[in-house]
């Protein structure tokens, strides 16, 4: 079976969320705290609808053609939690939110936890379909 795909998933999907993630940390740093405040709710909401319109083309390309809708729930479910995990990560990177002490390092594996939900639901929404055999006429067989 033919692993392009999950190297696709796991750049793209494994990637590009922990790099938005990141994003009002580098923001902030450069620009300071009111633009990566900013930066922390739209730049995260931006990046998950990217996300949706781009995965319709590749559920389509994927399926070659209409996704089922079990692959269409995956993908939607997957978004959902994607949203969660970037709106949970730019909460604790805005420090919106104080944590208790010990509490923060909780959050943080709470945020890891939707993070991961999101990745299994994307790789499974992208997983291509089992290659369909065609049926071989043996040679010499005449179709009646």
């Amino acid at each position: 079976m033919n692993r392009s795909w999950l190297i696709r998933v796991l750049a793209w999907d494994g990637c590009l969320p922990l790099a938005i993630s990141l994003s009002p940390w580098a923001i902030g740093a450069v620009l300071g705290p009111d633009v990566a405040l900013l930066c922390a709710v739209c730049v995260p909401m931006g990046a998950a609808f990217f996300r949706a319109s781009i995965g319709r083309k590749q559920l389509a390309d994927v399926c070659q053609g209409p996704p089922g809708i079990l692959r269409q729930l995956l993908f939607a479910a997957a978004i959902i939690w994607l949203m969660l995990f970037e709106g949970l990560a730019s909460v604790l990177h805005c420090e919106l939110v104080q944590p208790r002490a010990g509490e923060g390092e909780v959050a943080w594996l709470v945020a890891a936890g939707f993070y991961m939900i999101y990745l299994t639901l994307m790789a499974l929404a992208l997983i291509p379909p089992p290659a369909r055999t065609a049926e071989v006429e043996a040679p010499g067989q005449i179709d009646a």
